[in-house]
């Protein structure tokens, strides 16, 4: 029985390529927003596919926020190497008048798409997706989409300009959802959510100490607003360790009792 996935469409798009690398052989399933992968994977009991930090914009804060409010977990994660191309059906550069892209991928070729701004006028407009571009590009002799050379394929489009990113080092980390907790390999980490109501001296350093404590290696930590009141932040800490592992789940307690709520985003093998 083939597994479905849902991600980021259509065809072509960063995310698809991701999805293919996670869940081989899957049927892929396209949804225009994040919060529609996510709902998915929680109400359809599909897997879902989404990318959630790039090296060069940092997290992705709407797919952050997404996990936090659903009912799903993060149970794999593959690491793709990002390289953007300007994708059109024109044959020259002068004669695009948009420019058209997902808001990240723009921001990752910001000198770039300023460039086209500047010396040719040339507008840029957001789109829900890296493919989504492509395929207006595709059916517009006058846009041009910032994607990927598989886009280009997908589409029939020439590359007029090869590796458009701002840096050549460009890394998207992308996640596999479910509903369930990954299986535990002996090489996992584990994403949590802490909120701490309670804003006073030494409050995280006191989180912070119980994974100190028992040599837990933290890999990042970052925090987000809870989007309720000025001053109210989630923390989302990556650690080395499974959920099933007794030092993890000793430091869990010990936090649950520190914390006004602790949240495990995922445990799984990398």
């Amino acid at each position: 029985m083939k597994h479905k996935v849902a991600t980021l469409g259509p065809k072509g798009s960063f995310s698809h390529i991701a999805a293919r690398k996670l869940v081989e052989g899957a049927e892929i399933m396209f949804f225009d927003c994040v919060e529609d992968v996510v709902r998915e994977v929680e109400e359809g009991g599909s897997l879902g596919v989404v990318p959630i930090e790039n090296s060069l914009q940092g997290s992705v804060g709407e797919v952050l926020d997404a996990i936090l409010s659903h009912d799903v977990m993060i149970c794999g994660e593959v690491v793709l190497e990002i390289r953007h191309h300007l994708l059109s059906r024109a044959s020259k550069i002068e004669e695009i008048e948009v420019v058209v892209s997902h808001p990240q991928a723009l921001a990752q070729c910001r000198s770039f798409v300023m460039s086209l701004t500047k010396e040719y006028g040339i507008k840029v407009l957001n789109t829900t997706s890296t493919s989504n571009a492509a395929e207006l590009a595709s059916k517009n002799p006058t846009y041009a989409a910032i994607a990927s050379e598989e886009a280009a394929r997908e589409y029939s489009l020439h590359i007029l300009k090869a590796d458009v990113q701002d840096r050549k080092e460009n890394y998207t980390r992308f996640v596999l959802l479910s509903r369930e907790v990954g299986e535990k390999t002996g090489r996992d980490k584990t994403l949590l959510a802490v909120y701490l109501k309670k804003d006073r001296p030494g409050a995280l350093y006191e989180i912070l100490g119980e994974f100190a404590r028992r040599g837990i290696n933290l890999t990042r930590i970052e925090s987000r607003s809870k989007k309720r009141e000025m001053g109210e932040y989630f923390f989302f800490i990556d650690l080395e360790g499974h959920v099933k592992d007794e030092v993890v789940a000793d430091a869990l307690k010990a936090l649950r009792e520190k914390a006004d709520e602790v949240k495990v985003l995922g445990s799984y093998g990398w």
